[in-house]
C-alpha cells in the first residue's frame, strides 16, 4: 500500500515525465516539419515549403516552453527574437525590405538576450573579434554594390547580425556555432537575392538548413546557459563562516 507521503512524491515525478513527453513530441514534430521543409526547398516545391516553414519556428518555440528553463530576461527576449524570425519567414514574403526589417528586429532581440553574457564572449578576445570584423567587411563588400538603394538597410542588418553572433559566443560553444550559422544563412540569402546564381533550389535548401540549425543551436545554447547560471546561484554558500 502506498502511503500518502509517497503518493504525493510520485505526482511531481509524473508531471515531470509528462513534460518530458510533451517536449519530445514537439521536438519530433519540429524535426519532421524541418525535414519536409528542406525537401520542399531542394525540389522547388515552393507552396509546400511555405507551409512547413510556417510551422517550424512555432514548434521550436513550443520546445523552448516545454523545456521549462528558468524564465528571465534572456529567455523572454529569445522568444521575441524567434517570433520576429517567424514573422520574417512568413510576413516577410511580402517584400525583401519587409523581411530585412523583421529579421533586423529579431537580431536586436537576440542581442538583448545574449548581452548579459558579454563578459564571456569574444568581445574579450581581440584576435577572434578581429576575425568577426573581417567577416563583416567581407559580407558588406559582397552585398553592398548589388544592393543598390537597399545598401543602408543591408549594412545595418549585417552589423546587427555579426554583433549577435559575437554575443552568442558568450553563452557556450553551441551559441558560437549557432551565431555563425545565422551569418552563413543570411549571407546566402543576400547572395540569392542580389545575384543570379545557378541551382536556385540548392541555394534555398542551404539557406534554410543553416537557418534552422542556427535557431536550434541558439535555443539550446540559451537554455543551457540560463540553467547553468540559475543552478550556480542556487548552490549553497560554501565559504567558511
Amino acid at each position: 500500500m502506498i502511503t500518502p507521503k509517497l503518493a504525493g512524491g510520485l505526482r511531481p515525478a509524473a508531471r515531470a515525465a509528462g513534460r518530458r513527453q510533451v517536449l519530445w513530441v514537439l521536438a519530433a514534430a519540429f524535426a519532421v516539419c524541418s525535414v519536409l521543409d528542406l525537401a520542399a526547398e531542394a525540389f522547388g516545391w515552393d507552396a509546400s515549403a511555405d507551409v512547413f516553414r510556417t510551422f517550424a519556428l512555432p514548434l521550436l518555440i513550443g520546445c523552448l516552453v516545454a523545456a521549462r528553463p528558468p524564465i528571465n530576461r534572456t529567455i523572454r527576449l529569445l522568444v521575441g527574437g524567434l517570433l520576429f524570425s517567424w514573422l520574417g519567414d512568413t510576413v516577410g514574403e511580402i517584400g525583401f525590405i519587409v523581411k530585412i526589417g523583421l529579421f533586423l528586429v529579431a537580431q536586436w532581440f537576440f542581442i538583448g538576450a545574449f548581452w548579459p553574457y558579454r563578459a564571456r564572449s569574444l568581445l574579450r578576445k581581440p584576435i577572434a573579434l578581429a576575425g568577426y570584423a573581417v567577416l563583416l567587411v567581407v559580407l558588406v563588400a559582397v552585398l553592398i554594390r548589388p544592393a543598390g538603394e537597399l545598401a543602408v538597410p543591408v549594412m545595418a542588418y549585417g552589423a546587427s547580425l555579426v554583433a549577435m553572433a559575437i554575443l552568442a559566443s558568450g553563452l557556450n560553444r553551441w551559441g558560437t556555432v549557432g551565431g555563425l550559422c545565422f551569418v552563413v544563412s543570411d549571407t546566402l540569402l543576400g547572395m540569392d537575392r542580389f545575384y543570379v546564381l545557378a541551382m536556385p533550389d540548392l541555394m534555398d535548401f542551404l539557406i534554410m538548413l543553416s537557418y534552422l540549425v542556427a535557431e536550434v543551436l541558439l535555443v539550446v545554447a540559451a537554455v543551457t546557459a540560463v540553467r547553468n547560471r540559475y543552478d550556480h546561484r542556487q548552490l549553497p554558500d560554501s565559504r567558511p563562516s
